[in-house]
């Protein structure tokens, strides 16, 4: 049970990093849509671990927002690797 709990704390950090990694990176990758509201846009590359509701969670946005931008109809179906349009507030 001690070693489940490490090895979950271990998983928790690298997912941790991973997203931070992700938001230094996004931070320069502003793109510009036809969208309504700022018409700015962060471009974020989905990593291992990730949910939709975390991604929203970090970039303050809502998980609709996000879902509707990017034409997605099923949140449990994103995938690593893939790129998402997240409106920059």
């Amino acid at each position: 049970s001690k070693l489940l709990e490490e090895q979950r704390r271990s998983i928790m950090a690298e997912v941790n990093r991973n997203i931070s990694t992700s938001v230094a990176n996004v931070q320069r990758q502003r793109t510009s849509s036809g969208s309504s509201g700022s018409g700015k846009f962060y471009e974020h590359e989905v990593q291992s671990g990730q949910t939709l509701s975390e991604i929203a969670r970090v970039y303050e946005v809502t998980m609709a927002e996000i879902m509707r931008e990017n034409k997605i109809k099923d949140a449990s179906l994103i995938r690593v690797g893939q790129k998402l349009l997240i409106p920059a507030k």
